[in-house]
């Protein structure tokens, strides 16, 4: 029996996979390969006017810090030579701890200095989105985001990660600022004509599927920033892309230092850990995530994995005939999508419809995506 196969990065961890057309179940192929290590917790709902609509997240947690004693200083034998950093689980910040002989001019001390990088980790936001399907087939993703009570600071900045292919995206807000779209997307708008040069692209054999890039709305502590308990709406992203699941960052606190007075071997450690994925609170949210031309094939089998990570995480109740029908239909598309069809012949898609109606409000939001991703 030939087999084929196909490379894939999962929307939810990043992780490359394959998906191959033979005599193993693709679904149970692409669980198989997913990664341990990821710690999820679900998030409150947050409301959406005027109509209700609530979202009910996770928050992936993951540090390959060491953790920061409760009291006192760590004891750096227990650690590998050249472990500075470390994490305080409290505050969410990191901490250097290193001897002030790294530095040059202090080549002969002995002490030991302690520094707090704060982190930009202290708003902790749900999202909620509409979809709507424009007439000239663009999808228009409309966000509302709320900052959580227990949040620690406002939030001023969030983005929503976007396939980085997509080079007409636009966004938009009445007030908040924008950024990360694309310099032709800029021109555009602008009238200047600059930028409008084409982006050099890798070849297809060397691109990586799925990569992803920010857009980000962004306001300031004396502007209008989402003060804990508070919630903004408005939020707008125009798109040809089809919607999956993919991650929200939020930012609020202190912003890490341009100029730490940190030692060269301590700042090297630093800058590999200063990515949104690290510093930022995250959710998971819908948004733009396939290109028009990407097949059934890879949106359901991307789709049905980001769902068993809902199911695994506890943020939809494994039990719930909704959720229980969208695993069955997304797998029925996977496996249909993998049986041969007879040379000449057109694959029928069928009707992405659900029998059970959605119980929450996060439910609800899943179904007008599926809906608008399999159409």
């Amino acid at each position: 029996m030939l087999a084929w196969k196909i490379p894939t990065t999962s929307a939810i961890t990043g992780t490359s996979t394959v998906i191959s057309r033979g005599p193993m179940n693709i679904v149970t192929r692409l669980l198989v390969a997913l990664p341990l290590g990821l710690s999820l917790q679900a998030q409150p709902q947050g409301p959406f006017p005027p109509a209700p609509a609530g979202s009910a997240q996770f928050t992936a947690t993951f540090s390959a810090l060491p953790p920061w004693p409760a009291t006192g200083v760590p004891s750096l034998e227990r650690y590998p030579k050249g472990t500075y950093l470390f994490k305080d689980e409290a505050t969410g910040d990191y901490i250097a701890y290193f001897p002030e002989s790294l530095s040059p001019s202090l080549a002969h001390s002995k002490a030991f200095r302690t520094v707090r990088i704060p982190l930009p980790n202290k708003a902790r936001a749900t999202v909620a989105v509409r979809i709507t399907r424009l007439p000239n087939g663009i999808f228009l993703y409309n966000y509302s985001v709320t900052n959580a009570r227990e949040s620690r600071h406002p939030m001023v900045r969030w983005s929503v990660e976007v396939a980085e292919e997509d080079e007409e995206v636009t966004m938009e807000h009445p007030s908040w600022k924008t950024s990360g779209e694309s310099p032709a997307v800029l021109a555009a708008r602008s009238g200047s004509g600059v930028g409008l040069a084409p982006i050099k692209k890798e070849p297809p054999l060397l691109r990586q599927p799925d990569r992803r890039r920010p857009l980000a709305w962004a306001t300031t502590d004396r502007g209008s920033p989402l003060r804990p308990g508070a919630g903004g709406q408005g939020y707008l992203l125009r798109s040809s892309y089809r919607p999956g699941l993919t991650q929200a960052f939020f930012a609020g606190g202190p912003e890490v230092p341009i100029a730490l007075s940190l030692p060269e071997p301590v700042m090297r450690q630093l800058d590999t850990l200063l990515s949104p994925e690290d510093t930022m609170s995250k959710n998971l949210t819908i948004g733009p995530v396939f290109a028009p031309d990407r097949t059934v094939l890879w949106r359901a089998a991307d789709w049905h994995v980001g769902m068993q990570r809902l199911v695994w995480s506890g943020v939809v109740n494994a039990k719930s005939p909704f959720i229980v029908e969208v695993l069955q239909k997304l797998a029925d598309l996977v496996q249909s999508e993998d049986q041969a069809v007879p040379l000449g012949e057109r694959r029928q898609l069928p009707a992405f419809r659900i029998a059970a109606r959605p119980s929450t409000d996060f439910e609800q939001q899943l179904l007008t995506a599926l809906v608008a991703c399999f159409e």
